[in-house]
């Protein structure tokens, strides 16, 4: 399933109609992210990898750089970052590392989560996160800081609300991270929650869940995260 990409912008406090993106390839779009610097965007798309083929069954990353005359044309991200197993939303650092998730043959479960340093100005080599963010289960959806301080991502492992619940993970001076916490039932219900991401401002969490039996998109204070984070620091 994949679907268009739309934009909206807000001018005193009205939103203008959705327009569709322009590094969008019309239905074949999934999930996609800017980077802290607003200039770079990561999609995730079952678009063709070349001029007139067939759609991909699975997803694949496409980096598009925005410029004084609008979006450059999608570049399809090559190996190690897709491996044609499934790799799909991408998270981007100030640093400019690279965090998603793929279904590529070697992981610990169904689906891990993955990061990709640029040395050069190209991702040459991609680290699966291991312990304790993917386990045997299924791990997806990474919202990564930008100063690489927390990790957000869903999960159905045992222990949670519903089928796939959103975790955080808070990184150690040591580098490790903390054993992923659940965000709890103001945020996962007995159905499927994901697709979380923070405001650039840090302000707002926003997620998406089909409690309703349609997805949607609702958002909290992201005061929530930080609370979390005292917390499991300590």
């Amino acid at each position: 399933m994949f679907g268009l990409i739309y934009i909206m912008e807000q001018k005193d406090g009205v939103w203008s109609k959705p327009q569709m993106a322009p590094f969008s390839a019309g239905r074949h779009d999934w999930d996609f992210t800017l980077a802290p610097d607003g200039k770079t965007v990561y999609v995730a798309s079952g678009r063709p990898h070349t001029k007139g083929g067939s759609p991909e069954r699975d997803h694949s990353i496409w980096v598009s750089e925005k410029t004084k005359s609008g979006w450059t044309e999608p570049q399809l991200l090559p190996y190690p970052v897709n491996a044609g197993q499934h790799d799909s939303y991408p998270s981007i650092t100030e640093d400019g590392t690279l965090h998603f998730f793929s279904r590529r043959d070697g992981g610990l479960g169904d689906g891990d989560i993955y990061k990709s340093k640029k040395t050069d100005g190209k991702f040459t080599e991609v680290q699966n996160l291991g312990p304790p963010i993917n386990t045997k289960f299924h791990e997806a959806d990474p919202f990564i800081a930008p100063d690489e301080s927390y990790l957000i991502f869903c999960s159905d492992r045992p222990g949670g609300f519903g089928r796939e619940d959103i975790y955080i993970s808070f990184r150690k001076d040591d580098g490790s991270w903390t054993e992923p916490t659940n965000l709890g039932d103001k945020v996962n219900t007995p159905y499927d929650e994901y697709i979380p991401a923070v405001t650039p401002d840090g302000k707002y969490f926003f997620f998406t869940t089909n409690k309703t039996g349609v997805r949607n998109i609702y958002w909290v204070d992201a005061k929530i995260l930080f609370r979390l984070k005292t917390a499991e620091l300590k």
